[in-house]
């Protein structure tokens, strides 16, 4: 939802950033440029799945894109 006092011009970027994303069952993803549908995680999700990434024996400390390539891979 744009806000209505928003001009033409700053309501345009606003209405095509929007069609990146998408609402399913309460539940907020990003269309990615791969076809594939990024879960936003709330933040005590977030923390926990990082926690389980560090702290499990298949954890440790990565590279951002390998921790980002294992959330996207090990969340349900």
């Amino acid at each position: 939802m744009v806000p209505s006092h928003f001009s033409a011009q700053q309501k345009r970027p606003l209405r095509l950033k929007e069609l990146s994303y998408q609402l399913v069952h309460g539940v907020l993803f990003k269309n990615h440029h791969n076809g594939v549908f990024l879960r936003f995680l709330e933040g005590h999700y977030l923390e926990k799945v990082l926690c389980d990434l560090h702290v499990k024996p298949v954890g440790g400390h990565f590279a951002r894109n390998t921790t980002s390539h294992k959330v996207t891979k090990e969340t349900p």
